[in-house]
């Protein structure tokens, strides 16, 4: 992290979906604040307003705020309010910006609406004495009103605050859920946003004639899901000796789920498949190789325990039909990758953490899975490469790239 830049924006939001609206501002604020960073900064629980019924969990806002704004290399998206447990107070999030740039100016980048009633807020005093208020021209005709309000906060509490005469932004969020809900085509969310809204069913409206989700809290339940059949099936490629450990990978992946609030279904899925190759040896995982159409790198062939990962992956899609988050989720079970998906770091710490796993460093990371999963993802990771360095095997340069994506992502954060 360079914390010696000069000026940095801080601008939060539910990001219910970030919309082009959302990008706007921020452009608008770089340019007309000169800004060195805007931090982007999605709610955890807003003590403004609650997020309408039917909408993504905070790792998915965030995801989604990750990709509205990754063209704009002077944007950093934050999760700093998300792990935070109780109330978002805004106060609270510039006191931690201030600890990591202690060098910046800062200045709150907040919507006309949210100006006009920050003198509400709790702690104001704290924002004023931290922040530059920053209001954006959300509507045609409230200059005046944002000026006057400007004007009030300098003479009651000598609060600095910049109006930003920008173009109207006019889009509403929740215009915005109702297109997506009813899954319409809509230019005003950023493609790689829309992508990821459809690619993850969000906002997909339900009701009587949607089926709903059977609810999954232990293995009994995702057996009644998945049905009996298929389950056993799915049992039948691993030996009777790894039984134990495939359905504790299962249990903790439904634990994860729940906890993160993810689909508990899906994360079970990937674990009832994630080894089904396991036990083949190297000529059989080469032959899947072929037949699959997986050229295998160097390193997966010379690192044996890696193939059944990429070869279960294939064989998950191609035998059961599963979809493509499950099959990536496989995929890097084993290895890991940078910037992984949550199904794929649950599936990845399911594996890790099982209630048959008993070797050195599972019960730390046991115990950070449901605290923190970058820390956990992190220390996971690190124990990897260390027992493959002591054991004189071929290290998959895709542990390489997690464990220093994760251990980045640790730095950053004010723990």
């Amino acid at each position: 992290m360079d914390n010696n830049y000069k000026r940095v924006g801080v601008f939060g939001g539910a990001f219910n979906p970030p919309h082009n609206g959302h990008v706007a501002a921020a452009d608008t604020a770089i340019r007309s604040l000169s800004l060195d960073k805007l931090l982007v900064i999605p709610t955890g629980s807003s003590p403004h307003k609650t997020l309408a019924d039917g909408s993504p969990n905070g790792f998915h806002r965030y995801k989604m705020t990750q990709l509205a704004f990754s063209n704009m290399e002077k944007v950093e998206v934050l999760d700093i309010e998300l792990n935070r447990s109780g109330p978002s107070y805004t106060s609270d999030t510039l006191k931690e910006i201030t600890r990591m740039y202690p060098l910046a100016e800062l200045f709150l980048v907040v919507g006309a609406d949210m100006f006009l009633t920050v003198q509400d807020w709790h702690c104001p005093e704290v924002i004023f004495r931290l922040s530059t208020l920053c209001a954006l021209c959300r509507e045609s005709g409230q200059l005046d009103d944002l000026i006057d309000h400007k004007d009030y906060l300098m003479e009651k509490f000598n609060a600095k605050s910049i109006i930003l005469e920008n173009e109207a932004i006019e889009l509403s969020s929740t215009e915005i859920r109702n297109k997506v809900r009813i899954c319409v085509d809509s230019d005003l969310v950023p493609p790689k946003v829309l992508e990821y809204i459809l690619e993850n069913n969000l906002y997909i409206k339900r009701d009587d004639t949607y089926p709903k989700l059977a609810e999954v809290k232990n293995i009994d339940d995702f057996q009644n899901v998945v049905g009996e059949v298929t389950y056993q099936k799915a049992l039948s490629h691993i030996p009777p000796s790894r039984k134990a450990h495939v359905e504790g990978c299962v249990s903790e992946a439904i634990r994860l789920a729940n906890h993160w609030g993810y689909d508990p279904q899906r994360a079970a899925t990937a674990a009832l498949f994630h080894d089904i190759t396991k036990s083949h040896n190297l000529e059989e995982q080469l032959n899947l190789c072929r037949k699959y159409g997986i050229i295998p790198r160097t390193v997966d062939k010379v690192s044996f325990p890696t193939l059944h990962a990429i070869t279960g992956a294939a064989a998950a899609r191609e035998l059961y039909g599963v979809d493509k988050g499950v099959e990536s989720a496989i995929r890097y079970h084993t290895t890991g990758k940078a910037n992984m998906d949550r199904l794929e770091i649950i599936l990845y710490l399911a594996d890790y953490i099982e209630p048959t796993r008993n070797f050195r460093g599972a019960a730390e990371v046991r115990y950070f899975a449901y605290k923190d999963l970058d820390f956990a993802m992190m220390i996971a990771l690190k124990n990897t490469i260390e027992e493959v360095c002591r054991s004189c095997r071929h290290l998959s340069p895709d542990t390489v790239e997690a464990y220093n994506f994760y251990l980045s992502q640790c730095i950053r954060k004010p723990y």
